[in-house]
């Protein structure tokens, strides 16, 4: 077929579509929703995701309850249940070398040919590390997180912010780069969560304790160590 064909605005539409609807028949089960013109290569889903328009995956598994706000563009990341993840959010953007080599231009480490060319026979320099994204974070729109780094369990990074290392469970960072600006809850209700793993229950456990989510005292007094597993 030709190039000029497929490069048109109307083949990659149509393709996007066709793409699309496949993997929403194939997910039909797990209740998937794709976004208007996402694009999902290499994607294991959970149940009850969500993409919306224009939201590139590569190389991503999401857990259940995820969703994926518009524009946001993530690759090579592991993302946990019940997390949201607003617009605009850049997560795996690959690195460059900093200290050592003499310029940080790909040509000289890549064979990615990120120009059409390259002067290396061999990867010289390790471009893209795995992310990992814990359960019930929400990530704000705009953010930024860099390759390699991993966020902790109930986590909230804050619009705009630049996450450079790894964020600690249930804590709100935000900046450029990112820092902690405090905790959700206390040390003691934070170890009660990481214990209690209520992201692990069924759908039916959640429907039926969802009444005591809006308050972190009641929810520990309703949930002793009883409901540990």
């Amino acid at each position: 077929m030709n190039k000029k064909i497929l490069r048109s605005p109307f083949f990659i539409w149509l393709n996007r579509l066709l793409k699309n609807s496949k993997l929403e028949f194939i997910n039909r089960d797990k209740k998937l929703s794709l976004g208007y013109m996402s694009v999902c290569t290499n994607i294991k889903f959970g149940f009850y995701n969500k993409t919306y328009a224009n939201v590139h995956l590569t190389n991503v598994e999401i857990g259940d309850f995820t969703y994926i706000a518009e524009n946001s563009k993530i690759s090579n990341c592991k993302i946990g249940k019940y997390c949201s993840i607003g617009p605009d959010v850049m997560i795996g953007l690959g690195k460059h070398p900093s200290r050592m080599f003499v310029s940080s231009h790909p040509v000289f480490y890549s064979t990615n040919n990120q120009t059409g060319i390259t002067f290396t026979k061999e990867c010289r320099f390790n471009e893209y590390e795995p992310i990992n994204i814990g359960h019930d974070v929400w990530v704000g729109a705009r953010a930024i997180i860099l390759d390699g780094v991993s966020i902790g369990h109930g986590a909230i990074i804050a619009a705009a912010a630049v996450v450079t290392k790894d964020v600690a469970p249930y804590s709100i960072v935000g900046g450029n780069p990112a820092k902690e600006i405090r905790k959700r809850f206390d040390g003691s209700q934070i170890d009660f969560l990481i214990q209690f793993k209520w992201w692990e229950k069924n759908i039916e456990w959640v429907q039926n304790n969802y009444q005591h989510f809006n308050d972190i005292n009641k929810f520990i007094s309703q949930h002793t160590q009883k409901d540990l597993k």
